[in-house]
């Protein structure tokens, strides 16, 4: 028996940049002395007011995510067009912080670079986005988990690695139970403009 197609995957491109990640934590941390930052969307923690991507502290994390979002743009079909940063800011994340359920609308593409993830930082977990998963679909009817049945999917965080998702994905950071160190990220949404219609 031949096995189905898959069908309405949610598409997410991971990859791990060789950055040297020092330099920029060390401007966050600066600008975090200098700032109280904002909390939206935040359950502790700090986040910086909306970042010039044309800074060029970072520059070496912008240009990997421009050459990944064209391949993104490519593997999902989309129009030829512009695409630019819309927002772009620095989290912060101490012991117990977390952020919880959310999307980004009004973006095509959103995403996140992790400069620092020590160990139980917090995982970034997707939301499955059939509504009806939990209760048609419960565990108690599974013998295990994957792609197909599972609610939910984790991303454990990991120093330079990068994310790219759909910005309408519904996702949340679990807390950060690193009691001694701090969780470290750079998240970034992305507008498209059409050539032609």
């Amino acid at each position: 028996m031949k096995f189905y197609n898959d069908i309405f995957a949610v598409p997410i491109i991971e990859d791990n940049l060789n950055i040297d990640n020092k330099k920029i934590i060390k401007h966050i941390k600066s600008m975090q002395k200098k700032s109280k930052g904002t909390f939206y969307g935040n359950k502790g923690g700090w986040k910086t007011e909306e970042l010039r991507s044309a800074d060029p502290v970072f520059k070496p994390i912008i240009d990997h995510v421009t050459k990944a979002i064209i391949e993104y743009a490519k593997q999902c079909l989309f129009k030829p067009g512009e695409y630019s940063i819309c927002t772009l800011h620095a989290n912060v994340n101490g012991y117990k912080d977390h952020h919880e359920t959310h999307l980004h609308p009004y973006c095509i593409i959103s995403g996140v670079y992790f400069l620092k993830a020590p160990q139980n930082c917090g995982d970034l977990l997707f939301r499955n986005p059939s509504t009806n998963l939990e209760y048609d679909w419960h565990p108690s009817k599974m013998i295990g988990h994957n792609s197909y049945n599972s609610s939910v999917y984790h991303f454990v965080p990991e120093e330079g690695k990068l994310l790219l998702f759909p910005s309408w994905a519904a996702h949340l950071v679990r807390s950060n139970l690193n009691k001694k160190e701090e969780r470290i990220s750079l998240t970034f949404n992305i507008v498209h403009k059409h050539l032609f219609s």
